[in-house]
């Protein structure tokens, strides 16, 4: 009789355990972009060749408006105009019917005058990420 009702405890948590996960999954669908500009490559930081990343998060709200932009991590003459920029991207409206705001990292790539990318592109690359080039 207890192995019965071990079974039936197993069984139980295994059941709860696969509606989270199908949960889950809807609940991290991915935020699909409709309009990302790019910041512009400051003078200062064209005049000091300064090139780096900037990790922003921005909150979104169910319709796809950013509403905030927190800066992570960035150089001090790059990171203004990136969370200018990333404040005016938009994403189109989650299918599920949400209320929810969500957050979204974006990256920002500054490369300075006689950056030479790669050959080889990478396998994978962010859909929220933005290369910003000097020439």
């Amino acid at each position: 009789m207890k192995t019965i009702g071990r079974i039936s405890v197993a069984l139980f948590y295994s059941c709860v355990l696969l509606v989270a996960s199908g949960l889950m999954v809807k609940a991290q669908e991915r935020p699909e972009l409709i309009s990302a500009p790019r910041p512009s490559y400051p003078p200062i930081a064209k005049a000091k060749h300064i090139s780096g990343v900037v990790l922003i998060d921005v909150t979104v709200k169910p319709d796809g408006h950013v509403i905030e932009a927190a800066v992570l991590m960035g150089g001090e003459y790059i990171k203004e105009t990136s969370k200018k920029a990333a404040l005016q991207w938009r994403f189109k409206p989650l299918a599920s019917s949400t209320t929810a705001n969500y957050s979204v990292r974006l990256t920002f790539i500054f490369h300075e005058y006689g950056y030479y990318p790669p050959e080889k592109e990478p396998d994978f690359k962010s859909p929220y990420q933005s290369e910003i080039m000097y020439y």
